[in-house]
């Protein structure tokens, strides 16, 4: 049944697989129905969802770029704390299942297809 289903969609190897894609350019602003009818006819993929990552913000965006005292101080304590937050940055990913036929394509949003 179901458990079966899912553990061979992401079991890699398997003739199906789920995969990740750019949608082309052509489909931005044009609705799920035309995206998901493009992927079955030239991919032979069905759409199950579409997903968008928003970039959060990290240290390295909240310190300056100069070299101040409080900065340095910043810098150096999370060093001597052996704290890797510099250059990190959180994603809130947002996923949205078979949505609406009419529901319009975005430009930040990429496929999820079971290929």
């Amino acid at each position: 049944g179901i458990p079966q289903l899912v553990k061979d969609l992401i079991t890699s190897g398997k003739e199906s697989e789920f995969e990740r894609v750019k949608i082309p350019d052509k489909f931005i602003g044009r609705s799920f129905r035309e995206l998901s009818e493009y992927f079955r006819e030239q991919h032979k993929s069905i759409l199950i969802a579409l997903v968008y990552e928003e970039k959060g913000i990290g240290l390295e965006d909240i310190l300056s770029d100069d070299t101040s005292s409080i900065d340095l101080f910043i810098k150096e304590r999370l060093k001597v704390a052996q704290k890797d937050y510099l250059g990190k940055t959180s994603r809130r990913v947002q996923v949205k299942i078979n949505p609406a036929d009419d529901y319009q394509i975005k430009p930040e949003e990429e496929a999820i297809v079971i290929s």
